[in-house]
């Protein structure tokens, strides 16, 4: 059984815009995401980003490569079924949840 392409939604608050992903967080998909990240970004202003990984089945080398830049540039909250995520490793793929 294939694993489904990226799907994701924008939600835009007051205080935080939340990317909620679901499916497959390969290259191809991080690369739609990170565009369409550009385009958001430049109108939020200091309002913190969540990214909700929920219903995200699988995270590629350039999907998290993608998490720990937002991460770090951003302090960006990661959140999936088993809590917050807290840290994303680039090199080793690990990562940190906090329940």
């Amino acid at each position: 059984m294939k694993t489904q392409t990226l799907h994701y939604y924008m939600h835009d608050g007051p205080t935080t815009f939340r990317f909620e992903l679901s499916g497959r967080l390969d290259r191809e998909g991080a690369c739609r995401l990170d565009q369409d990240w550009r385009t958001a970004s430049s109108v939020l202003g200091d309002r913190r980003l969540i990214v909700d990984l929920t219903f995200v089945m699988i995270v590629d080398e350039e999907g998290r490569a993608l998490l720990a830049g937002w991460h770090r540039v951003r302090r960006s909250r990661l959140r999936s079924h088993l809590g917050r995520i807290s840290e994303v490793g680039l090199g080793s793929a690990s990562v940190t949840l906090l329940r």
